[in-house]
């Protein structure tokens, strides 16, 4: 639509303000195509105005709803498999274990000679995650700790809205 017809259209509608209003009037005046083209929006502006809006029928409501396709129930299976959540608790068990029995093998000497069979158990998990810088065992332990508030997030939310 060219910038005449915007005009002109706006104009038919009463959109304009009284400065472009009066700017249209004496393009009217003036220059004759611009009044030809008046007058052809303005007898198609009439044309619309006296067209009756069609309302459809209930049936055609009906016919649109059935060409819908149907709802699926989804599956609400678990989630997490017995297996992954044993294994996940597993390796909670064995990473906390690691972290005391380090705090245990740092600990002062008087301890390694009271009871030397703990202290030689707590020696051998020492030495497995001697290995393991302690920012990797932080990481571990995080991912861990995240792991369980989610499972536990999950299986909450899951009693929470099979309820309702």
């Amino acid at each position: 639509m060219s910038e005449r017809e915007d005009l002109i259209w706006k104009y038919l509608d009463g959109q304009l303000d009284a400065d472009d209003r009066k700017r249209v009037e004496d393009t009217l005046e003036t220059d004759p195509s611009f009044r030809e083209l008046y007058m052809q929006s303005e007898v198609l502006h009439q044309n619309l105005g006296a067209l009756e809006t069609e309302i459809p029928s209930m049936r055609f409501a009906q016919n649109v709803m059935d060409s819908l396709p149907a709802v699926r129930e989804l599956a609400t299976g678990p989630l997490v498999s017995v297996k992954w959540l044993r294994s996940f608790f597993g390796g909670t068990i064995a990473l906390l274990l690691a972290f005391f029995s380090s705090g245990v093998a740092i600990a002062p000497a008087a301890t390694a000679q009271e009871n030397h069979r703990i202290d030689r158990m707590i020696d051998r998990f020492y030495a497995l995650f001697e290995l393991i810088p302690a920012n990797i065992m932080i990481m571990a332990g995080i991912i861990m700790i995240s792991l369980l508030v989610l499972l536990s997030l999950d299986r909450w939310l899951q009693k929470r809205f099979l309820r309702s």
